[in-house]
């Protein structure tokens, strides 16, 4: 049964996914040439691209606290490749992402042509040039979502967080939001850990069939109360990365039912 999930999950998710590129671009070059604007457009878009994958993927969102509003600087902890579809589903805003995903065939061409930023974390001489299209995001009243560990986890607890690219706000006076997120999976499934976080060697591919092969996955969203202001980047890292652990619940513990519930 789980293989013959996966077999019907991932073709749709990836029509799911081309169908509505294909319709950011049709819908974007007409107001190209109007020289309109085409950031709502993009992210009328993307949140129906987030609703749709995580209602194929069977993926219940209970949400708590309440979502910033563009433009607006996010930060959270990173799991899995399924965090993008969750945040873009509850958010409008685009991503900071490691480099390796422009290569990623299909979507990283996808994930391009939508905006999102990549990063080199090899170079420490990538930082400026991000930090400046963060920058530029921002004038454009746009917003950034973060995942300032780096990489993601298996969900025990939250990295330490880098605090390279928190240089904008710092300069800017610019208050921060910070959210976490975590996965549980049911009974009979393999556990959250293993079968929706992304944190080994395991080829993407492999591990999406795995994924899509679950019955029912639950995502806690917990966006903090208050956002954060420091003078100093550093600083900064340290305030949000205590204040997204002391929200954060670990990957497959037993979560109360509290929120609102979505699959869409």
């Amino acid at each position: 049964m789980k293989m013959i999930r996966a077999l019907l999950r991932l073709p749709a998710i990836a029509v799911t996914t081309v169908s509505l590129y294909l319709l950011f671009l049709a819908g974007s070059l007409p107001l190209k040439l109007v020289n309109r604007n085409t950031e709502n457009w993009r992210h009328k878009c993307t949140k129906s691209w987030g609703r749709a994958i995580l209602a194929i993927a069977g993926v219940e969102i209970h949400r708590e606290g309440r979502a910033p509003k563009e433009p607006f600087f996010l930060v959270s902890n990173h799991l899995s490749y399924l965090d993008i579809a969750v945040y873009l589903s509850s958010v409008n805003g685009t991503f900071v992402a490691k480099k390796e995903m422009e290569n990623w065939p299909v979507l990283g061409w996808i994930a391009k042509g939508l905006g999102i930023l990549f990063i080199d974390r090899t170079k420490k001489s990538d930082v400026h040039r991000v930090n400046q299209q963060i920058t530029d995001a921002m004038k454009r009243k746009q917003g950034i979502i973060l995942f300032p560990e780096g990489k993601t986890s298996k969900g025990e607890e939250v990295l330490p967080f880098r605090p390279a690219l928190l240089e904008h706000p710092v300069r800017a006076g610019m208050p921060v939001y910070y959210s976490s997120v975590t996965y549980r999976t049911g009974k009979g499934d393999a556990p959250a850990e293993q079968a929706v976080c992304w944190w080994g060697d395991e080829p993407l591919f492999a591990h999406a069939r795995r994924l899509a092969g679950l019955k029912k996955i639950r995502c806690d969203l917990i966006f903090g109360e208050k956002p954060l202001k420091a003078d100093d980047r550093k600083e900064l890292g340290r305030e949000l990365h205590r204040e997204v652990t002391s929200i954060f619940r670990p990957v497959d513990q037993e979560l109360p039912a509290q929120g609102n519930i979505s699959s869409r």
